[in-house]
């Protein structure tokens, strides 16, 4: 019996360690990259913006996906993203991270990377906590394991440094 309920508690709390999981894992969590990366990769994607808030400033209340895009701290537009070398950066670190949904939707947000059509209109936006380690991809909650925010960290600190 004890042997039974020690294998119940490491099944259950697998997942939270990070577990196995070495990419998209559960078929919704599959289509979900795949759909969010074919839009990234499509030539109709030709701007991004990049919104940011230091983890290390504090907030009276954690920033929701609006709070983000009224209140960024710093913003970068990359204009000709369809031919950018980042394009192929982010749908590579998107593709290999792990990533599982999860239910609640509220976090932290210090991060976003909303995407434009070139009509202006946008074709996907993507939150993240500071640590890139909780995110809302294309309005589902998930948990990732921070690569693609290191990504984003690597690509556009020295911006604001």
């Amino acid at each position: 019996m004890r042997h039974l309920l020690l294998g119940a508690v490491l099944l259950t709390f697998l997942p939270l360690t990070g577990g196995c999981a070495r990419r998209a894992s559960g078929p919704s969590t599959v289509r979900l990259v795949r759909s969010v990366s074919a839009v990234i990769r499509s030539e109709t994607v030709t701007r991004l913006d990049v919104l940011s808030f230091p983890k290390e400033i504090r907030t009276v209340a954690a920033l929701t996906p609006d709070d983000l895009e009224v209140s960024w701290f710093y913003r970068i537009t990359v204009r000709r993203f369809a031919r950018s070398k980042l394009k192929r950066e982010l749908v590579s670190a998107l593709q290999t991270s792990a990533i599982n949904t999860r239910p609640q939707r509220d976090a932290d947000y210090r991060w976003a990377c909303i995407f434009y059509k070139d009509d202006g209109t946008r074709a996907v936006a993507m939150y993240f906590d500071g640590f890139g380690t909780v995110g809302l991809i294309a309005g589902t909650p998930v948990t990732l394991n921070g690569r693609f925010v290191r990504l984003l960290e690597r690509r556009f600190s020295c911006a604001w440094k």
